[in-house]
């Protein structure tokens, strides 16, 4: 194999290029390769132009909060890495490093947990968060205008209620997205 083929088939490769012409659905690109010019038009969409990642809410706080006190992505990689004491944030970093890395570098978007409702069945009453309490009541407008029914599947985990799920006394509704 010579020396300038270091790539096999499958490898992804960064090609720089000049872009030429661009409207809101094509961009016509030009690779001034081996002193010829090249040039290759791509819809916008095939072109994933500073696509952001997706990350959880949690992962979310902590880079807000890490980058508050003055955090290097370095410092950052380096707290969350070969620690002794593995916790939600430890593991979805190890596992995760690139996206992580992604995301402080370059932004993200935050994926948003699925939330739920949990409705006992044959009553008409709904689970509702009341101050720092989990209570059992009727429906009320307010409460749905302000989402104390809906919750993340940790969120009823943490309150005792994660047998929900499985258990067929209770229904458990997906919320709609908002």
């Amino acid at each position: 194999m010579s020396e300038e083929l270091k790539y096999k088939v499958g490898d992804e490769v960064l090609l720089k290029a000049t872009v030429k012409e661009l409207s809101e659905s094509l961009c016509t690109l030009d690779f001034g390769l081996l002193g010829k010019a090249i040039q290759y038009q791509a819809t916008i969409a095939q072109m994933d132009i500073n696509k952001k990642v997706k990350i959880p809410q949690f992962i979310a706080d902590i880079i807000v909060s890490l980058k508050e006190n003055d955090m290097t992505l370095y410092d950052a990689l380096n707290i969350y890495s070969l620690d002794d004491d593995i916790n939600e944030i430890d593991d979805w970093v190890q596992e995760n490093s690139d996206t992580f890395a992604r995301a402080w570098l370059d932004g993200y978007e935050v994926d948003k947990e699925k939330r739920y409702m949990v409705i006992p069945k044959h009553t008409n009453q709904i689970l509702v968060k009341q101050g720092d309490s989990f209570i059992f009541t009727l429906p009320n407008p307010f409460d749905e205008e302000d989402g104390k029914h809906l919750f993340t599947k940790q969120e009823l985990i943490d309150a005792g209620f994660g047998g929900v799920f499985d258990n067929e006394m209770f229904e458990v509704e997906e919320a709609e997205d908002d």
